[in-house]
């Protein structure tokens, strides 16, 4: 078996071409919906592709580029996404290009098309890229055509559309006063006083085609100015914001400043300095004129919003008296201001200057003003002739003053107008104040005395127009009034107003007869404001009416210039339009005859068969005349029903004849159906969801927008996104409903991927009435987390499975002992991902890894963080037992979140810690008070010799291993001059213990502490606390005068005995025992009691005898008596002398 086919492409389905974009019937639909004027928008009815407008680059001396503001993505021009499908069982290759339409020279076609060939798989489809970029400002279009070369179906081998767009730049205009100068830069704020302050206002409107960003700034900053402005103001299409411009002089003198209004995207041609002027000034005597009542402008009061017309304030020596109609009068109150430190006196001249002369009055003509004060003045002027005065200078004198007062000092409340008074030379001077004003009798006249109509049928119209003019200098208001039984058939417009000075107003007059009657009347024109007997105008108004067999209320459309047909209408037909809002639906036009007649009449509608309309297939069914024949009673009305029922787009036409039977009296109408597409759309054309994790879920919302006066139903259908068999990854809420009359309804977009792939839905959204459906095109794709997890071990990386616990064995720890394991996290996947930690003791709820000091004494090096694609990190775990530990059932988590469902590995966790069983022989030791060593001793520690000092305490603390293994035992102590552990790092045997030697050796009296620390196989601490406390040897005798024992002068063979007593001082017992250096005592017939070593107690005494008992001749001497301590010391106690006289014989040898 075989197939043939013909390569082609879908030319008929647009709504998939333009799947990323607006598809309307007009692009007038698409702006209503949307909202905005740039849509990128498909228009249905002329088969055109519109970018709309696009910021315009590239081109030089033109508008620049931006990265700021609302057109920041608009730099590089518009590109959009067209899809081309294959509905075909083969490929086809399709070759696309663009064709300019406008073939001036030297003007480049912004727009390109890219791939201009590709191949598309069977049943496939391939999206291509358009873009417009005009280099320079102005509308452009040109063709895109796509064809397919091996393709002969001329329905599928060919797509012929129109692109176009427009190139434009952002262009902001600024609305206020005037500028100066020769590039109108400049803005001249006047003339103040110091101390006040004059406020223009404004406007920055964008009548461009874009939205535009203006950079509004002060760049020379003045404390004379104030902007009121943001620095960024973003104006959408036709947007007007109001901003402030403030000068407030705080010094006399001239000012300036810079205002800088720079439009972004168009700095070439918007980017202007306005230099901001002004002058500051200071008078002691000044006009006040702010209460006076100054005449609006030319356009009359003005809203705050709006910007202003000038930009100097008032001058404030002119006083504005306005209009003035002569013989009325108009009073003003102003003052005069007085600033300085002294007194002054004004006077106003006693005649008036011309024009005004006696018309112009001024109370008080003379005074004082009082330093720091204001007197009041009141200005009336009264006109009894046509006048017209400018700024006419009434000069006032002025002069500072001192009065000639004894006593009390004058204050302003009890001073008096005829106080005497002494002008002070060379202050006198006139103060002018420029009064402008015009009187006039404002009048109007007329040349038309008489207006009568032509005979006019009843309840229509006809109109008739003069005008009227004032001559005077002054507005002229009017009112009209219309006298007679009549009245009612006229109306005139405007019924009141005003005429401007010299100036001239059209006045309408309309004559609508509702009967056959007298229509005489008059038309009277009165003036408010004038006092005056007669009107200022009298028209006299006629007219007569005819009587028609029938009145046809029907208000005719512009139809009949919109209609499009070969040859003209005839302009006996009145033309009934039927707008229909979609198709398949009845629409009814109702309009009703009147019979103003006394006799009844019979009317009939029959439909013209001769014309081309009643020939269209289905014209019979299209329209139906509800009202085919009637009767029609006198002085009663006719409603007349057409139906039109239209089932597709383009526009019906049907002739019809309306007859009175009886009167012979035909009537022509052209009944015309239209039929306009609801505005009913998307807020947007398409929703990109991006990639997704698989199973994780994401809403988006869209407006389904109804720009129409009518609510229309809407059905979502399920079955364009949903297909049948496959998991669902697309929910839209609500699937149905209506939509109100102009409003919108939010459709809530879900997207919930269930596979690793991309995902492009046309949702289709039909509407009642709407031809064609809504299409929202949805994309999206999901994606998995891959992740891989390694352990690094002696014989290298092992792989961790996610689902079932790994084993991860730690093995046995001393306590205090570390083991770190490298894991490393691996991330295969498109996207980066984020992990967490934790760890599970048991059944317990996981929880993330706590300090070292706590169970089960696990750290991480990161417990949260995250994983880039195709990369991985690396992660330390360590375990650091801080007491007896065991690791069983404690399982490691790495998880993984990947939308509601989490990947997670689990590493089941083994080994544990025990402690080195290691006993001492005591925890704590208290040496007490011991002999400080003297000077010159040698260290504590240190072998010594017989003969060298021997003070020093040692204890010896004994370690025995309990354990069934060897331990090594050291410590961290290092020796001190006062202590020493005479302790190398030493292994102790099981069951065997260790003597370790604690010397104590204070130097300095005070109290000694230390806690020796013992480390037992390097990671176990244990710990002993050393006490003690250096004393001096203080083995004293109980008197001074004990210190020295003299035995005189003795004959031998007599005994001689002396005694002395020792006492203890120190704290703690001494042992001592008594003698000499080199027998020098014992030779001399000297002997002490007691001579065996002797222990004293503190604060205990003991006896001492010393005897002399010479037996031959003994010199003179003088011999210290010595206490040997223990520790080698010895004390000198006391001197001994004495001396014995005795014969002495010798045998000689010789």
């Amino acid at each position: 078996t075989g197939q043939s086919c013909i390569p082609g492409i879908n030319t008929v389905d647009l709504q998939t071409i333009f799947e990323e974009q607006f598809v309307a019937w007009t692009l007038e639909d698409a702006i209503a919906v949307v909202g905005r004027p740039d849509v990128r928008v498909f228009c249905e009815a002329d088969r055109v592709f519109s970018f709309g407008p696009v910021l315009a680059h590239g081109n030089k001396g033109g508008a620049q580029t931006t990265d700021e503001g609302p057109l920041a993505d608009q730099g590089n021009g518009v590109t959009e996404f067209l899809r081309f499908s294959n509905p075909k069982a083969i490929p086809c290759e399709v070759r696309l290009v663009v064709k300019p339409k406008d073939e001036e020279a030297g003007r480049e076609c912004p727009f390109e098309v890219e791939p201009t060939t590709l191949t598309i798989p069977a049943h496939d489809s391939q999206q291509v890229q358009v873009s417009f970029r005009p280099s320079q400002l102005g509308s452009f279009s040109a063709m895109l055509e796509a064809s397919v070369p091996a393709g002969s179906d001329a329905n599928t081998n060919h797509l012929e559309f129109e692109l176009r767009g427009d190139g434009a730049v952002p262009s902001v205009s600024i609305q206020g006063p005037r500028l100066f100068g020769d590039e109108g830069g400049e803005l001249r704020l006047g003339k103040l006083a110091v101390g006040r302050s004059h406020e223009v206002k404004m406007a920055l409107r964008n009548d461009g085609l874009l939205p535009a960003t203006v950079r509004v700034e002060v760049k020379k900053p003045s404390v004379h100015f104030t902007l009121a402005c943001r620095p960024s103001v973003t104006l959408g299409r036709g947007e007007q914001r109001t901003f402030q411009v403030r000068f407030h002089p705080r010094a006399v003198g001239a000012w300036e400043a810079d205002l800088s209004i720079r439009t972004l995207g168009n700095e070439a041609f918007e980017d202007v300095t306005i230099q901001l002027t002004g002058e500051g000034y200071s008078d002691e005597v000044s006009w006040d004129l702010t209460e006076v009542r100054r005449p609006a402008g030319p356009a009359g009061a003005r809203s705050d919003e709006e910007p202003s017309l000038e930009s100097e304030p008032p001058s404030p020596d002119d006083l504005q008296l306005g209009e003035v109609v002569v013989g009325s009068e108009v009073n003003i109150n102003f003052q005069l201001t007085n600033s300085a430190a002294q007194p002054i006196r004004f006077e106003f001249p006693e005649e008036m200057p011309a024009p005004f002369g006696e018309q112009l009055r001024i109370e008080p003509r003379c005074g004082f003003v009082y330093p720091s004060s204001r007197h009041p003045m009141k200005l009336s002027f009264r006109p009894t002739e046509a006048l017209c005065a400018e700024k006419v200078p009434l000069a006032c004198k002025i002069a500072t003053v001192s009065f000639d007062l004894e006593g009390e000092g004058l204050s302003p409340d009890t001073a008096s107008e005829d106080l005497p008074f002494t002008a002070v030379e060379g202050t006198e001077k006139e103060l002018p104040l420029h009064i402008s004003g015009v009187a006039d009798a404002g009048v109007v006249e007329c040349e038309t005395k008489e207006i009568c109509f032509a005979p006019t049928v009843m309840f229509y119209s006809k109109v008739h127009r003069f005008t009227i003019t004032n001559p005077s200098k002054i507005s002229a208001p009017f009112e009209w009034r219309i006298v007679g039984k009549s009245a009612a058939v006229y109306s005139v417009t405007p019924m009141a107003a005003s005429v401007p000075p010299e100036g001239e107003k059209e006045i309408e007059v309309r004559f609508s007869p509702v009967e056959v009657e007298d229509f005489g009347c008059e038309l009277l024109c009165c003036q408010p404001g004038v006092a005056a007997a007669d009107p200022a105008l009298k028209i006299f108004l006629g007219g007569s009416a005819l009587r028609p067999w029938c009145h046809i209320e029907l208000v005719e459309g512009d139809y009949r210039n919109r209609r499009q047909a070969d040859t003209p209408l005839d302009q006996k037909y009145r033309v009934v339009e039927i707008v229909s809002l979609g198709t398949n639906v009845k629409n009814t036009k109702r309009f009703y005859v009147y019979n103003p007649t006394a006799e009844a009449v019979d009317f009939m509608w029959m439909q013209e068969a001769s014309t081309g309309g009643a020939d269209v297939p289905g014209e019979q069914d299209t329209f139906r005349c509800l009202s085919r024949r009637g009767t029609i009673l006198p002085g009663k009305k006719f409603e007349m029903s057409f139906e039109f029922a239209p089932e597709s787009i383009e526009t019906r036409e049907s002739f019809w004849n309306f007859c009175l039977i009886g009167q012979k009296v035909v009537e022509y109408f052209l009944i015309a159906g239209t039929v306009t597409e609801p505005r009913v759309g998307t807020s947007l054309p398409c929703l990109n969801f991006g990639e997704r994790l698989v199973e994780s879920s994401v809403t988006e919302k869209v407006s389904l927008v109804n720009k129409e006066h009518l609510p229309f139903s809407f059905t979502i259908d399920k079955s364009s996104f949903q297909i049948e068999g496959m998991p669902e990854a697309l929910h839209v809420s609500p699937m149905s409903g209506v939509i109100g009359p102009d409003s919108s309804i939010d459709l809530h977009v879900t997207f919930k991927p269930l596979q690793e792939r991309a995902f492009n839905f046309n949702v289709v959204c039909n509407v009642k009435r709407k031809k064609e459906p809504i299409v929202l095109n949805v994309k999206g794709s999901g994606y998995k987390i891959h992740a891989a997890l390694t352990v690094e071990e002696p014989a290298g990386r092992r792989s961790i499975y996610p689902g079932s616990p790994e084993p991860l064995d730690f093995g046995v720890l001393q306590v205090h002992e570390q083991r770190t394991v490298n894991l490393y996290l691996g991330n295969q996947s498109k996207k980066n991902f984020n992990f967490r930690i934790q760890v599970q003791q048991g059944n317990r709820k996981p929880r993330p890894l706590p300090d070292f000091d706590k169970p089960p004494y696990l750290a991480i090096s990161m417990g949260i963080g995250d994983v880039r694609a195709h990369e991985e990190v690396m992660l330390e775990l360590t375990y650091a037992p801080r007491d007896v530990h065991t690791l069983e059932g404690s399982t490691l988590q790495i998880v993984i979140p990947a939308g509601p469902v989490e990947t997670m590995f689990q590493i089941a966790l083994g080994g544990g810690a025990k402690r080195s069983r290691v006993d001492f022989s005591f925890l704590t030791y208290d040496f007490g008070p011991c002999f400080i060593a003297k000077d010159g001793a040698t260290m504590a520690g240190e072998p010594l010799a017989a003969s060298e000092d021997q003070r020093y305490e040692m204890v010896e603390l004994v370690a025995t291993n309990r354990d069934d293994s060897d331990c090594l035992i050291s410590t961290t102590f290092t020796r001190e001059p006062w202590l020493d552990v005479q302790l190398n790092a030493a292994m102790i045997e099981a069951g065997s213990s260790l003597r370790i030697p604690i010397i104590f050796s204070p130097r300095e009296t005070c109290d000694y502490m230390q806690r020796l620390e013992f480390l037992v196989n390097d990671y176990t601490r244990m710990y002993v606390d050393i006490r003690g406390r250096g004393c001096p040897l203080r083995l004293e005798l109980t008197s001074l005068e004990m210190q020295h024992v003299d035995f005189g002068v003795t004959i031998g063979g007599e005994s001689v005995s002396k005694s002395v007593r020792l006492v203890n001082r120190s704290p703690r017992p001494v042992t001592f025992q008594l003698g000499d250096d080199d027998e020098e005592l014992t030779r001399r017939s000297v002997f002490w009691s007691p001579s065996h070593p002797t222990t004293l107690r503190p604060r205990e005494t003991c006896d001492v005898e010393l005897r002399f008992l010479p037996t031959t001749r003994v010199a003179p001497f003088k011999v210290p008596l010595l206490a040997r301590c223990e520790g080698g010391l010895d004390l000198k106690l006391l001197t001994v002398e004495g001396t014995c006289h005795a014969t002495e014989m010798r045998l000689s040898e010789h």
